[in-house]
């Protein structure tokens, strides 16, 4: 295997402006006109490199219709899961969905925060709002494979999640989190520092709400009544050491198979994360990744850099793909089926 899973970041649009994000952009410019039978090629590519999960995302995806529908189904075609991640806050949400569905959409992932009530953050409280409502109207009228909501956990909504994966469960909606990040630094980041961000996140000080949340979340999965996406191996080392986490311990460039994934801007360009990018350094568009290239240069090339100019992070989803190369998960465990 070469690579578990490809995040496309479709586009760089968004209509919204969450409070730990830095992606908002409404201007023309912000997009970029894709070529699509390169596009065509590029996932071929990513399907030479075993390349088995899609994750579509931005910004918002649904602001850029163009080609959109060809993705998914190109990636049916071709074996390749994917899911559509969408703030669902768009006027015109389930049109372009229906639309989408009609061109072989099978999972929507709906960005979701806790209980509107709880949220200090106006666009926060309008996705999670309209996100849950508009999964629940793509479960009753699509066939579908799965559908599921992510959060961002920070430290003033773990216990809502706990609250809300029993309601969601019922449902069949798969509930997966992650981790709140500020920008430490990395070239090319899309996270954000924002005055309040210390409310959200987690200190040394936080270790033990964390090991607890982790224990509580372990235990749920045991009970095989919920569903549950986050893996075992990373509740497991979050529960063990959160300082992992708190102190963005783990660079993937020093772990075993680096990369185990592609991060695809809108551009076509092939990163190997979609929140580490040095402008002005050496450039593969995805189109061009052979496993030849992809195995030889490319890497060579960007797990030096990554090792000397990343400060690290802790991804849950990029944890998850190198686990999976390694062994230690299983990839049908890590894409959720219910057809």
């Amino acid at each position: 295997m070469n690579i578990v899973k490809a995040e496309i970041l479709w586009t760089r649009l968004c209509n919204l402006r969450c409070q730990y994000c830095n992606m908002y952009r409404t201007d023309a410019s912000a997009n970029v006109k894709k070529d699509w039978e390169l596009w065509k090629l590029g996932l071929r590519r990513l399907k030479d490199l075993d390349c088995g999960f899609t994750a579509v995302y931005g910004a918002e995806p649904l602001m850029d219709m163009n080609y959109l529908g060809d993705f998914f189904e190109e990636t049916n075609n071709l074996g390749i899961y994917h899911t559509l991640i969408s703030n669902c806050s768009l006027k015109d949400t389930k049109e372009r969905i229906t639309e989408l569905c009609n061109q072989g959409l099978k999972s929507l992932t709906v960005s979701f925060d806790g209980n509107e009530d709880e949220l200090n953050d106006d666009s926060s409280s309008l996705k999670s709002g309209n996100g849950i409502e508009t999964l629940r109207w793509f479960m009753k009228t699509f066939d579908y494979r799965d559908a599921a909501v992510v959060f961002t956990l920070t430290k003033t909504n773990l216990e809502s999640i706990l609250k809300w994966i029993p309601v969601l469960s019922k449902e069949g909606i798969f509930v997966f989190f992650d981790l709140i990040h500020s920008d430490i630094g990395n070239p090319g980041t899309k996270c954000r520092n924002y005055e309040g961000i210390d409310e959200l996140l987690f200190s040394m000080e936080d270790a033990d709400k964390l090991r607890k949340f982790a224990a509580q979340m372990i235990e749920m999965k045991k009970e095989g009544k919920y569903t549950i996406h986050q893996s075992n191996t990373f509740l497991d080392v979050l529960h063990k050491t959160p300082e992992r986490y708190i102190n963005y311990e783990w660079n993937c460039a020093k772990d075993f198979g680096f990369p185990a994934w592609l991060s695809i801007d809108n551009d076509g360009l092939a990163r190997v994360c979609d929140d580490f990018y040095i402008k002005g350094e050496k450039d593969w568009y995805f189109w061009e990744l052979t496993p030849e290239v992809f195995n030889g240069e490319y890497t060579e090339y960007w797990k030096e850099k990554t090792i000397q100019h990343c400060k690290g992070c802790f991804w849950n989803t990029h944890w998850d793909a190198h686990r999976i190369k390694q062994g230690d998960e299983t990839f049908e465990d890590y894409v959720n089926n219910s057809l």
